[in-house]
């Protein structure tokens, strides 16, 4: 089988590239010029110059089987210098990606979508800017389904978490306050959050890359997520108690974030196949212990 993964640099995606060569799948990892290479040492990697004859090139000489597109800009909160970055990385270069594919030949495509396209839990409210771009790229993966033929499986994400990690997310924060003891103020702490660990991401999107390579169906959209969603504060304690730490937070010495999501959101299909294996209680300590 051959793999070729887009955003492989990033935190979910070089997992998934050791993960797929531990199991002798070549894998071709998309990366820009000024890509931090150092998590992918030993995959093969094509330099993306934002052309899609670069694409075309590239998946023209490698004919992946499936195509996993992990790469993505996420931006919180934008500002007005930051547009051309998310639709350029978020929707132009899945558009390059898609017809690429198509002019060579490969049909197979896993998308990556985030929780934050619905907030509320609505069929799509989205959060931010961020947020209204993905769901962009989903819209347009109808055309390249229905008019070139491309079987898509969209997994949806949410938090995400695992060891070695330099992602600014919340989880890494705590973490690193017990490194330093420097006070971390936080807001009260009652907003919902769905983490996943690493290992039972990746495991997910294996079983997706399998699904794709077998099924007909043209378009399937998936959740990948813990079935439980708990408030942060809960998560902080829970924390303390299997790592026997005292976190240094002072909750709601802040207020909550503008558009903060208070109720996260709830799984509806399940990727078929895939529960997660690694408890909250577990994960915490995994990643605790790196």
């Amino acid at each position: 089988m051959r793999v070729l993964i887009t955003g492989a640099t990033g935190y979910i995606g070089k997992n998934l590239c050791g993960f797929l060569q531990n199991r002798q799948v070549e894998v071709l990892a998309v990366v820009r010029k000024e890509s931090n290479l150092s998590g992918i040492q030993g995959i093969p990697y094509f330099v993306y110059d934002n052309t899609t004859e670069s694409l075309i090139n590239a998946i023209a000489e490698f004919q992946p089987d499936v195509v996993v597109h992990l790469a993505t800009c996420f931006i919180g909160r934008h500002m007005a210098d930051q547009i051309e970055d998310l639709v350029d990385s978020n929707i132009l270069f899945g558009v390059r990606l898609l017809e690429a594919m198509s002019s060579c030949g490969v049909n197979r495509f896993i998308n990556t979508a985030t929780a934050w396209q619905y907030v509320g839990n609505s069929p799509y409210r989205p959060v931010s800017l961020y947020a209204a771009t993905k769901q962009a790229l989903e819209d347009i993966l109808v055309y390249y389904t229905e008019d070139r033929g491309i079987k898509v499986i969209t997994l949806i994400l949410n938090d995400t978490y695992g060891p070695v990690d330099s992602r600014p997310k919340v989880l890494n924060l705590l973490k690193n306050v017990v490194k330093t003891g420097q006070v971390l103020e936080m807001s009260p702490g009652e907003q919902e959050m769905n983490f996943l660990y690493i290992d039972d991401v990746v495991s997910a999107y294996w079983i997706a890359i399998q699904r794709c390579m077998s099924s007909e169906t043209p378009a399937e959209v998936f959740d990948v997520m813990s079935s439980k969603a708990i408030p942060l504060r809960q998560v902080a304690e829970l924390f303390e108690k299997v790592n026997g730490i005292t976190l240094p937070v002072k909750w709601g010495a802040k207020p909550y974030r503008e558009k903060e999501i208070m109720k996260a959101y709830q799984p509806k299909k399940p990727l078929p196949g895939w529960k997660p294996l690694i408890s909250m209680e577990e994960g915490l300590q995994l990643f605790f212990a790196d």
